[in-house]
């Protein structure tokens, strides 16, 4: 037989965890539960479909669909940024200077 501290030792120590699992399992307060905040947990679908386009403002990169922001405007990388002010350059190129029997080495010399 155990004696009566030992006794006393366990009785106190399986009272102790009972009510601290009835503690943890209590419900909240009503005033307690009206600051929470609840987020109900958005889809994968969801959240591509709430990214930003490009050109749209953003403040971060998370927000735009490409996670690249710059000067506050989703954008595209840089690589991509390069390609698209070639791409801007030559549209804004005089048509008569592509057509006007130019060599293609003149042109590249004058640009």
């Amino acid at each position: 037989m155990m004696p009566v501290t030992q006794r006393l030792l366990v009785l106190t120590a399986l009272l102790s965890l009972l009510l601290a699992l009835q503690v943890q399992a209590a419900p909240i307060d009503t005033d307690w539960a009206a600051g929470l905040i609840h987020r109900a947990k958005r889809s994968l679908l969801w959240r591509w479909n709430t990214l930003k386009p490009v050109g749209s403002g953003c403040r971060d990169h998370y927000e735009c669909g490409t996670n690249f922001c710059r000067k506050h405007t989703c954008s595209f990388n840089k690589a991509q940024q390069n390609i698209q002010r070639q791409l801007t350059t030559l549209k804004s190129t005089p048509t008569s200077r592509l057509y006007s029997g130019e060599s293609h080495q003149e042109m590249s010399r004058s640009y």
